[in-house]
């Protein structure tokens, strides 16, 4: 599998896939994107090599080597000629790890998902990472990102958005035809400008959240607000709320 940007991943013997990478928060996307460049890096001086051998000997097999190696990346819009920087665009402290998995998730009552699994191992912190020496309780909601309250501290982390957040529909242009795929990418790109503009208020919830020794998230059903037919639980889904708070629980052993 290979991450070609934050809204694609190609899948052997299926092709590109259109996922929601970018939406992972950011030392996930961080990781997951320093792999992605050394991988690149390896597979151009690979490409080098194979190069070098073919015009300074003529060796047929590494001009073989080194057109397979351009077809394989250019199908994926990747060009290997560009400059590799393997900075991640996110500090992290999160590491790739196995080998990514692909598996079917049933849903009752809708059509099947496929779901992309990657594992990330947490380095070491250098220092402990609270400072407040105290428990802070969180509750997830819509006009505010969550509402909190410790000891010390009460307040609420307003939500930077307004209006609707609803999926809306595509309504058909006469002028260029649009494919599913490019459906699928357009809607990855759409929810990525809404999932920017939460991000700073889901910072503000990381800081204030491991500042505390101990933090307790409200225990939510996010499946009965579907089974009750009501919108919180899609909200949460949408907005990228249920990420950032399964983030925090992620973090859980490594902050305590």
């Amino acid at each position: 599998m290979l991450l070609v940007d934050g809204a694609t991943i190609e899948v052997a013997r299926v092709g590109r896939v259109h996922a929601d990478v970018r939406l992972l928060p950011d030392p996930y996307w961080g990781a997951l994107w320093s792999q992605r460049q050394r991988r690149l890096l390896s597979e151009q001086q690979r490409l080098h090599r194979a190069e070098q051998a073919w015009l300074e000997s003529g060796n047929h097999e590494a001009s073989r080597l080194a057109l397979r190696i351009r077809a394989r990346y250019q199908a994926a819009g990747i060009s290997l000629d560009d400059p590799v920087v393997i900075d991640a665009p996110h500090a992290s402290d999160l590491a790739v790890t196995e080998r990514v998995v692909i598996q079917r998730v049933e849903r009752p009552g809708e059509s099947h998902a496929w779901q992309v699994v990657w594992r990330f191992r947490v380095r070491a912190p250098a220092s402990p990472r609270w400072t407040i020496d105290d428990l802070i309780g969180l509750d997830p909601g819509f006009q505010n990102v969550v509402g909190y309250a410790s000891g010390t501290l009460r307040g609420v982390i307003r939500r930077p958005t307004g209006g609707a957040w609803e999926e809306p529909e595509l309504l058909p242009t006469r002028v260029v035809p649009v494919s599913m795929q490019d459906e699928a990418r357009a809607r990855v790109a759409h929810r990525l400008a809404l999932i920017e503009r939460m991000r700073p208020a889901y910072a503000e919830l990381h800081a204030l959240a491991l500042a505390h020794r101990s933090v307790v998230i409200e225990d939510t059903d996010w499946g009965a607000f579907q089974r009750r037919q009501q919108w919180f639980g899609e909200y949460a889904a949408r907005v990228g709320l249920r990420t950032a708070l399964d983030h925090l629980v992620a973090l859980a052993p490594s902050t305590a």
